[in-house]
């Protein structure tokens, strides 16, 4: 549910500001470092119940760049190469993720 939240804000954003950088990177930016406290108050929590709510949080969290990442890309990567770059950017976001 989160990843659709902030991408609609993203969205509005952008179509208020027309720049990409306030609308995309300045939501991304803090939703990714929310999800890193996450996982590392997750993984210090006694409870079991806290610990798999904090690791779900940033879980969901940090899926948020797969719906801003390839949006920023589009916007940055030349329309020849936007494959090969997306393609890079999954394999990075699957094997090195969190």
């Amino acid at each position: 549910m989160e990843p659709l939240f902030f991408s609609t804000v993203s969205d509005k954003l952008y179509a208020k500001t027309k720049n990409i950088f306030k609308s995309r990177i300045f939501i991304l930016d803090p939703v990714l470092a929310l999800s890193g406290i996450f996982y590392f108050v997750g993984t210090l929590m006694s409870s079991d119940v806290l610990a798999i709510v904090f690791l779900s949080l940033a879980l969901s969290l940090g899926c948020l760049t797969l719906g801003l990442g390839p949006a920023i890309l589009v916007d940055f990567v030349d329309q020849k190469d936007i494959g090969k770059v997306q393609g890079w950017f999954l394999n990075f976001k699957d094997h090195y993720s969190f």
